[in-house]
């Protein structure tokens, strides 16, 4: 391998440039933020197959692929008790070996755009919470976008979380999930640096 390739800022930079062909999000853009939307798959595929390649470019590359999801499922699926058939749900208990890789993955979440994909049960979510000590699902989450109310986004709350977006598609009062994400957000303070 190049000895350029070993400095992690050259990697990065040269992935950013490769993951950059993808469009901003356009909710995010909307209240001014510079936030990558999920990538296309030609995108994802070249940033998989340089995760391939060497550990030191695997790293960086998994930075790239995990930094925006829509979808919870691929992250659920490291989890072998998980079963993501008839509403997405444990078959059986999660082991401290399974957090440890789930955790792996979870840590590289930057936004999560919660739009009604992927099929897990709020009961999933709750295991999976009890299973990590009741800490974030997303640990460290800097932005979420959701456009459903769902039970289970309070889960997603932390002190990395510094925007939060909710365009619920219905018109008038914020359902009663959306009030308790926003009532859970400001219990969390940011220290200042």
């Amino acid at each position: 391998m190049h000895r350029a390739l070993k400095n992690g800022e050259i990697v990065r930079d040269i992935l950013a440039h490769i993951a950059a062909k993808e469009d901003l999000d356009a909710e995010m853009k909307e209240i001014g933020l510079s936030v990558p939307s999920t990538l296309g798959r030609s995108t994802a595929r070249t940033l998989f197959c340089i995760a391939l390649t060497s550990r030191t470019l695997s790293r960086h590359a998994l930075d790239f692929l995990w930094f925006t999801l829509d979808d919870l499922t691929p992250l659920f699926k490291l989890l072998p008790t998980f079963l993501p058939i008839q509403g997405g749900y444990f078959d059986g208990p999660v082991s401290s070996s399974h957090i440890n890789r789930f955790d792996k993955y979870a840590n590289r979440v930057r936004y999560y755009k919660c739009n009604g994909k992927g099929n897990i049960t709020t009961s999933a979510y709750i295991q999976l919470m009890h299973a990590r000590g009741n800490r974030p699902l997303l640990p460290f989450l800097r932005y979420l976008s959701t456009t459903v109310s769902r039970p289970e986004l309070q889960y997603f709350v932390c002190n990395a979380l510094i925007a939060l977006c909710c365009s619920p598609p219905v018109v008038g009062d914020l359902p009663i999930d959306v009030w308790a994400l926003l009532s859970r957000c400001a219990t969390f303070t940011k220290k200042p640096p």
